[in-house]
């Protein structure tokens, strides 16, 4: 999932500890609009709709656009409950077709997960133009995006490990990056390059799960091939020692060049010694 989901799944825990209720409601539209129309649409049935709700009631709308060419739909959920007489007759007046609503009985996370599946990136693809895809109803304080952070130590070197792996041997399986999520030395440090370069060189797994003396005593000895990238302490996934496939890159790349210009220095000398004939 990612931050702008999460985001919603907060919001959603957010708007359920106002009244400890949740009321789900789904807003169609009768005929199709232009994008850029329903947004405008949907500002004025709100502003409408705001004279017939309970004194304090707050809301969140995820919008979908539909696959079979409906249009767009409005999915929304709400603190209290509305006499669906009153929304009836505000959303007739805006064109809207087919609306429910009913309570949520289920925790209120879950119905936060239900509507962030609407906010991936396979519908977001379907949209021609950049609209506002959720948000606040009646001044709902929603949670933001940037507010979002992940706590996972594994992330990071998880990245890395994965480009670093994209060039070795057989790169990098399922059953490998699960390891890697399990291993205590997973947090991006010395040890977690040692384990990169070790998968790397051998194809094994085994050095997710070495004891401190192991690494320790690659320090210390200077053990190739791990000491190639790791000659101290203070080294990480994102800064190493050395690099020995950058060097052997750019030592490879001044060869070619080196010989490149020795073969156009003995075609300048073969073509000095030809003897031109003139009438």
């Amino acid at each position: 999932m990612t931050r702008e989901q999460w985001a919603l799944v907060f919001s959603m825990e957010r708007l359920a500890s106002v009244t400890g209720e949740l009321y789900q409601w789904l807003f169609t539209f009768k005929d199709v609009h232009c994008l850029w129309h329903y947004p405008q649409i949907w500002h004025r049935f709100q502003f409408d709709l705001e004279h017939h709700v309970p004194v304090g009631c707050l809301g969140i709308r995820v919008l979908e656009l539909h696959p079979g060419g409906h249009g767009v739909h409005y999915h929304c959920a709400f603190s209290d409950r509305i006499d669906a007489r009153s929304v009836w007759r505000v959303a007739r007046k805006h064109g809207m077709n087919w609306i429910s609503g009913k309570r949520w009985h289920g925790p209120p996370e879950t119905l936060g997960l239900y509507l962030a599946k609407y906010l991936g990136k396979g519908f977001k693809r379907r949209l021609p133009v950049q609209i506002r895809r959720w948000g606040g109803i009646f001044g709902m304080p929603c949670c933001r995006v940037g507010d979002v952070r992940t706590d996972e130590v594994w992330s990071i070197p998880l990245r890395y490990a994965l480009k670093f792996w994209g060039h070795g041997r057989g790169g990098a399986f399922p059953n490998v990056i699960r390891d890697f999520i399990q291993s205590p030395h997973n947090t991006g440090d010395w040890r977690s390059l040692i384990c990169m370069v070790d998968y790397r060189e051998f194809g094994r797994t085994e050095s997710f799960h070495w004891p401190d003396s192991r690494f320790e005593e690659i320090i210390g000895a200077g053990l190739p091939p791990w000491f190639n990238w790791v000659q101290d302490r203070w080294v990480s996934v994102k800064n190493p020692g050395l690099m020995p496939d950058f060097y052997e890159e750019i030592v490879c790349r001044f060869y070619a060049r080196d010989v490149e210009r020795e073969e156009e220095r003995e075609l300048l000398r073969s073509n000095s010694h030809v003897v031109y004939e003139t009438e």
